[in-house]
């Protein structure tokens, strides 16, 4: 995996609320699910994150640069 794949899988969390509560359930569903092929190395990197820091960032952006929400998710 790129640096650059990791970084757009970063800001799908920033940007996708719904993606952000799948990754929340379960990093490595949502990762597979989206079609990200991230290395086993990485995805526990990433599960030490703390998915609650990419919504707070992703509530201070501008709604229009946001994944339109087609369900309610509840962000987590």
């Amino acid at each position: 995996m790129s640096q650059e794949a990791v970084e757009r899988f970063m800001g799908r969390l920033v940007t996708d609320a719904g993606f952000r509560c799948k990754a929340a359930e379960s990093l490595e569903d949502a990762c597979r699910n989206a079609g990200y092929l991230l290395t086993a190395a990485e995805l526990l990197l990433l599960s030490t994150t703390d998915v609650q820091r990419f919504a707070e960032l992703g509530d201070g952006i501008s709604a229009g640069l946001r994944r339109a929400e087609l369900n309610n998710f509840s962000q987590h």
